[in-house]
């Protein structure tokens, strides 16, 4: 079979797999998982059971269909203890989206598959992540706790990255899963409003006055500003170069929530993320739209955030709850809190124990590392003097990934992020053929979300369910754009 036959046929497998379904076929499986969802209140297996039965009838219908479910659910920890492990619901979803996949593509053969699940453009890093990873396991402490990491990494990189590759660059294919992305992140944005501004929260995450760090369902203010700020160049891209319609104003709606969601999470990783995001992406813009989209980007992009900073530090002065606390800490103004993103703090001195600790752990363990995701239960033995706890990651992503796997493991990582940039840059500018509106809003959107993942993950590891799905996406979009490209170049020649 010649190679342009052979195009021929994955593209026609494709279609048949992924044509147009009327909307009512999806009205009762999504009534069977939402009956499921609330059966959960009650019982969690039997719930769990009947969402499982509704989205494998949802997964068999179309998988552009249940990707956004599993984006909804993707935030929430609810699910099954297995010997003793957490199993989210979302991971098991996971599972059935995998199956359904490789039945779809299963007459592609070896080859076929291997472009489906490993897309090109991200392949080899993403492979040699996997590699190292199940080498990792030669000094693990925990072997149930590396291979649960192992498939994380496996549904994460693989299975996501290729179910939203498999999509193709098209508007009407990507919009379902872009309203359960928006949609999931309105849902935590409104809940992280409610606890900053009425102080539902713990006291360990108090600010200004009586007012609590926002950390949505995600339980920890780093995580819940970190999937606001990956999401946020998503929704400013599609804002303001994506195609015209009466989505518009929701998305501004969308992009406000965002922004507030990502300054009233006072992550200081956060605001960095999305301060460079903004920046690369308004030069790319400035570059391939002209001078005249600079003012505007400019308004939307710089203005607008600084104004809804204004508000919220106004805001953090009102005290809203129910008990005031007449407490300010350190950096409660404007400007003590933009001070504050480069200067010291006791966070800042504990994470330098954490790092002296991955160090020491890569230096110990420099080929293999200390086993996928056991850097948390290796610093319990070996606690740093002046480490207040045992953290849950190395709050570096180069350091957690050379202290699980060894050193080429932060090698591999550094690869992959290379391998976005360079990715997001070529289809931006064009190097993947022309790009109509919405093509060209997510290539700018997905180079935001991977500079700010990048420069996040310097003080951080977010890696995890539901934080990463941002990212996940803008992977799985420049694939398929790249895929696109080349089955047209394979066609022609």
């Amino acid at each position: 079979m010649g190679t342009g036959e052979h195009h021929q046929t994955h593209d026609r497998t494709v279609s048949e797999a992924a044509g147009p379904i009327p909307w009512q076929r999806f009205v009762i499986p999504y009534l069977i998982i939402l009956v499921g969802g609330l059966l959960t209140i009650k019982s969690g297996l039997g719930g769990s059971v009947v969402m499982l039965v509704g989205f494998a009838w949802v997964t068999w219908l179309s998988l552009m269909w249940a990707l956004p479910v599993y984006i909804i659910l993707s935030p929430f920890t609810f699910g099954l203890l297995v010997h003793g492990h957490h199993i989210a619901l979302s991971d098991a979803f996971a599972i059935l989206m995998a199956l359904r996949l490789f039945w779809q593509h299963a007459r592609t053969g070896i080859r076929g598959l291997s472009r489906t699940f490993f897309p090109r453009a991200y392949r080899w890093p993403v492979l040699l992540l996997l590699f190292l990873a199940v080498v990792s396991l030669v000094h693990a402490q925990s072997h149930s706790v590396a291979v649960i990491k192992i498939l994380e990494l496996v549904e994460f990189f693989v299975v996501v990255v290729a179910i939203s590759a498999d999509l193709g660059p098209t508007a009407q294919r990507w919009w379902p899963t872009l309203v359960g992305l928006f949609g999931v992140g309105v849902y935590e944005a409104l809940i992280g409003m409610e606890q900053f501004l009425f102080g539902v929260g713990p006291r360990s995450f108090q600010a200004f006055v009586g007012h609590i760090r926002s950390f949505g369902s995600f339980g920890q203010p780093n995580v819940f500003g970190a999937f606001m700020a990956d999401m946020f160049p998503i929704g400013l891209a599609l804002y303001l170069f994506g195609p015209k319609g009466r989505h518009r104003p929701w998305l501004l709606v969308v992009n406000l929530l965002l922004v507030f969601s990502v300054w009233s999470s006072l992550s200081r990783g956060a605001w960095v993320a999305d301060v460079a995001a903004i920046g690369l992406m308004g030069l790319f813009a400035w570059g391939t739209k002209g001078r005249e989209v600079v003012a505007r980007y400019a308004g939307y992009g710089v203005v607008l955030p600084l104004v809804l900073f204004a508000v919220l530090n106004g805001l953090g002065h009102v005290d809203f709850s129910h008990s005031a606390i007449a407490h300010h800490l350190q950096g409660s103004s404007a400007v003590g809190r933009a001070v504050s993103i480069v200067g010291p703090s006791p966070t800042t001195q504990q994470r330098i124990y954490i790092w002296t600790a991955a160090f020491h752990a890569i230096r110990t363990h420099l080929a293999t590392g200390v086993g996928m995701g056991e850097f948390a239960l290796w610093i319990r033995h070996h606690m740093p003097a002046g480490l207040a706890y045992p953290p849950p990651q190395a709050h570096d992503i180069y350091l957690e990934f050379a202290a699980d796997t060894g050193i080429l493991g932060a090698i591999a990582i550094l690869w992959l992020q290379v391998r976005w940039i360079v990715t997001s840059v070529r289809t931006v500018i064009g190097r993947f053929g022309h790009l109509d509106d919405f093509q060209y809003a997510m290539a700018l959107g997905t180079l935001g979300t991977f500079t700010a993942f990048i420069v996040q993950n310097w003080v951080d590891y977010m890696i995890d369910h539901g934080v990463i799905l941002p990212l996940l996406l803008a992977m799985g979009f420049t694939a398929s754009i790249v895929q696109a490209h080349r089955r047209t170049s394979a066609d022609h020649a």
